[in-house]
């Protein structure tokens, strides 16, 4: 538990274990220690590095707070804007570091950082890849086992990519029983992508040079992506080499059949197509492309500095997320 040693001059103190017993629940995903804050006791929740859902923080607060009666403040490396936005109106306590706490039963503010995103605070690949599915409309009413299924994942993998997304934007999902789906609830498409799009990250893993022909490795599973894909659907030329997208395991495939060499490097004179492994693989795509909020991802950062690639991006995305009508006429 490496909690800052002082808070606005204020000391932290650990004492030690708490000798009322802690529930298994709480046991597995927090260190629970007692201590202070000046003169003022509580008690202390910390989760390291892996981050808890809003749901685990709420209960976790209410139970240790009916167990022991003192206030609890959670402490970790990092907690979402929208968690700390959360934590902050139920009045739960955090601390993150010596400039980044709220501690309302001592009456100490210090959030420099809330209207700033926590730029670390990305998605996980397969939560990325589920929330690009619910963005889409195609996994509407899914519950989490029906969702495993589809992702070829497990039940507790898939819950954890739920409670990612949950944590950012809980109206994509809404009770069913005592189950959790994703929810069958019109939404704004636009408003929900922006406010995912901080966590949103490049789906792209590694990229290498390659002599095989594109077209032929497209015949074999592969996906124009890049700018290749981009020029396709704009003014935009495509650059010297077409560029295709691929999941590791075809990559394997390919290097095994050696037909055709790849290699970090470019060599100019020999390059025919530039190939690049995808942390997630899109499950609805366009007919020999990447679908387009995943393009989008990919070529946002080298957008910056090219205007031109910037405004096809920008009116890609733009059509991309008024295409489907249906999901645009709710409001979050």
């Amino acid at each position: 538990m490496l909690l800052p040693s002082s808070i606005y001059s204020l000391p932290i103190t650990i004492n030690g274990s708490p000798e009322t017993p802690i529930p298994q629940f709480i046991a597995q995903s927090f260190i629970v220690k007692l201590g202070s804050i000046g003169t003022n006791p509580c008690v202390f929740a910390d989760f390291g590095s892996q981050t808890p859902t809003l749901p685990l923080i709420r209960k976790t607060n209410d139970e240790l707070i009916r167990r022991m009666s003192l206030p609890v403040v959670f402490h970790g490396n990092r907690l979402s804007h929208y968690q700390k936005e959360v934590m902050t109106s139920k009045n739960i306590s955090f601390v993150l570091s010596q400039r980044n706490a709220f501690l309302p039963f001592i009456g100490l503010v210090l959030l420099d950082d809330l209207g700033r995103e926590d730029v670390s605070a990305f998605l996980s690949p397969q939560a990325q890849r589920l929330f690009l599915n619910i963005l889409n409309g195609e996994w509407m009413g899914l519950s989490v086992s029906e969702t495993a299924e589809r992702m070829g994942k497990s039940n507790s993998s898939a819950s954890n990519y739920f409670y990612e997304i949950e944590g950012i934007a809980p109206v994509l999902f809404q009770k069913k029983g005592k189950h959790k789906v994703i929810t069958r609830m019109l939404f704004n498409r636009r408003e929900i992508f922006d406010l995912l799009l901080p966590h949103l990250h490049s789906p792209v893993k590694q990229r290498f040079y390659t002599t095989s022909d594109a077209s032929a490795l497209v015949k074999r599973g592969a996906l124009f992506s890049g700018i290749t894909a981009l020029s396709r659907l704009s003014s935009i030329a495509d650059s010297t080499f077409p560029t295709v997208a691929v999941t590791s395991a075809m990559l394997d495939h390919f290097l095994e059949d050696s037909k055709g060499e790849y290699t970090t490097v470019s060599e100019t004179y020999r390059t025919k197509t530039i190939v690049e492994t995808w942390h997630y693989w899109p499950d609805y795509h366009e007919p020999k492309r990447v679908d387009s909020i995943s393009l989008y991802l990919s070529l946002a950062h080298e957008a910056q500095t090219d205007e031109r690639m910037n405004k096809a991006l920008s009116s890609l995305l733009e059509r991309s997320l008024n295409e489907r009508a249906g999901c645009l006429s709710g409001v979050l």
